[in-house]
């Protein structure tokens, strides 16, 4: 089991710090958009617990949210992997 303490917080800290200064030292210069990237994956994951923790008591709004969800997933990754008017066929698959 995961313990979330400020030992995890340090813990992602240093490895975020870690990983900027690769990119850094090995010129790749993607330093910033690590940081970045760390930041705003920290927020929306925040985001999501407190929406989670608010709606876990309903049977209803859980069941809302699970589906809001898959709708999401399906349709993001159907506009990654084609364009157009036919992504919907791609947003489909996703539950077979």
């Amino acid at each position: 089991m995961l313990v979330v303490g400020p030992k995890l917080a340090v813990a992602l800290v240093v490895l975020t710090g870690a990983a900027v200064a690769v990119a850094v030292l090995g010129r790749l210069g993607h330093g910033r958009e690590i940081a970045v990237a760390a930041v705003r994956a920290g927020v929306q994951l925040a985001a999501v617990s407190l929406l989670i923790a608010a709606i876990v008591d309903s049977l209803w709004a859980t069941a809302g949210f699970v589906v809001l969800m898959c709708v999401v997933a399906a349709a993001t990754s159907a506009r990654r992997i084609t364009g157009g008017a036919r992504r919907w066929w791609a947003a489909g698959a996703w539950g077979w």
